[in-house]
């Protein structure tokens, strides 16, 4: 992978991480992470009237945004030129073991079997936005 193409993955990444905790941070308020931020800094909450999309955003607009970009990092460090459904599996496990230690209750929060569909989909959206729209690279 070239240099050039390494720093528009990682610049992409940065700002799907950036877009994926604004969202967190206004829509999710009562969730730790963001209920320490807004002790310090004053964030209008904000509300979205239907219901079946400020659920879906709310809840997995974020981890898609994430799971994304974390696929989008792993690619630009270690480029696979063969085999990117070991990449997809790969960057699946660690949201994979997330939701598994939450649902053993080790982790706080709540195990959610969406969250893994949704990992699993925002690492196919990586590994095909770095191909160009293709799961597999033509050689």
């Amino acid at each position: 992978m070239k240099n050039r193409k390494r720093i528009a993955i990682l610049i992409i990444s940065f700002l799907l991480i950036l877009f994926g905790s604004l969202i967190y941070l206004f829509l999710n308020q009562n969730a730790f992470a963001s209920s320490i931020i807004c002790g310090f800094i004053p964030i209008p909450h904000l509300i979205i009237k239907d219901e079946l999309i400020a659920t879906a955003i709310k809840y997995y607009a974020a981890d898609f945004l994430w799971s994304a970009s974390f696929t989008l990092v792993i690619q630009a460090i270690v480029f696979l030129k063969r085999n990117k459904v070991a990449l997809l599996l790969i960057c699946c496990l660690l949201g994979f073991i997330y939701e598994g230690l939450q649902f053993i209750g080790f982790a706080k929060g709540n195990a959610d079997n969406m969250d893994c569909l949704i990992y699993l989909i925002g690492s196919a959206f990586g590994i095909i936005v770095v191909l160009g729209g293709k799961l597999y690279e033509e050689e």
